[in-house]
């Protein structure tokens, strides 16, 4: 596979997060913002004649109420919507987004530097947020501020280092016999012999099959979070949302990938 030679350069979680809000701003400061202005009703006393034709209409106009968005049943037990799923499909998102956009600092053309690429995926993560948290705007589990900036440090962590977690991820799975003796690539998000082809082979499949997309970003993931996450965390006091946990992985993926 050809690879791009970019240089190294150190994201600090401070920089995550402005880069994050420097995406997001423009969306949700806005939003925040004409959220909290509300045109309330004059309050007056109805007359009779009001009060005839307001029935009326209500028989008239009998409208279903309006479906809660989200998960009402999560929120009364308190637990936290996992981060995982936004996550993947935004690694996902920009998979695609380098196999089919030759304008876009993902794709190999541009030999992008890693400030680019990492604003880049601050932008594709925050797109991604927005759409989550529309879904769940009246069941009271939208994502705090840390879920947000975890979810994007994720995103942005993946991306700066793709080249590096992807040649991981094949060497992972090539030296796992059974993989190739019961073809079990797909499992992995991975095309054999993948280490001596270009990248545009996987761009293809990415853009022919979007379950091949999805298991890759699965796995470059869990190897993000097991390689660079846990071990930078193990070395200062802060922590994330969600305690680091790998739980998207099933068993021989996480035997494979995390050993």
């Amino acid at each position: 596979m050809i690879r791009r030679q970019l240089p190294l350069v150190a994201l600090s979680t401070s920089l995550l997060v402005v880069l994050f809000l420097l995406q997001c701003a423009t969306v949700s400061s806005f939003h925040i913002a004409f959220q909290s202005v509300r045109c309330e009703p004059r309050c007056h006393r109805p007359s009779d004649r009001t009060c005839l034709h307001a029935a009326a209409d209500a028989d008239a106009n009998d409208e279903a109420p309006e479906k809660i968005k989200g998960d009402a049943l999560r929120e009364k037990t308190g637990i936290r919507p996992s981060l995982h799923p936004t996550t993947i499909n935004a690694l996902a998102g920009a998979l695609k987004t380098r196999a089919t956009d030759t304008t876009s600092v993902l794709h190999k053309s541009n030999n992008a530097q890693p400030l680019d690429v990492a604003m880049a995926g601050a932008s594709i993560a925050s797109n991604f947020i927005v759409k989550r948290q529309e879904n769940s705007d009246q069941d009271g589990m939208k994502l705090t501020v840390a879920e947000e900036q975890t979810i994007a440090g994720r995103v942005v962590g993946v991306l700066v280092r793709l080249e590096d977690l992807e040649t991981t991820l094949y060497a992972k799975a090539a030296q796992v016999g059974w993989i190739d003796k019961f073809n079990e690539w797909g499992t992995f998000g991975v095309l054999k012999g993948e280490d001596a082809l270009d990248i545009d082979d996987v761009n293809d499949k990415v853009k022919d099959d979007p379950l091949f997309a999805m298991t890759r970003a699965e796995c470059l993931l869990g190897l993000f979070i097991d390689t660079v996450e846990i071990p930078q965390l193990q070395k200062g006091s802060n922590g994330v949302p969600d305690d680091s946990k790998i739980d998207f992985l099933d068993e021989d993926r996480r035997e494979i990938l995390l050993s």
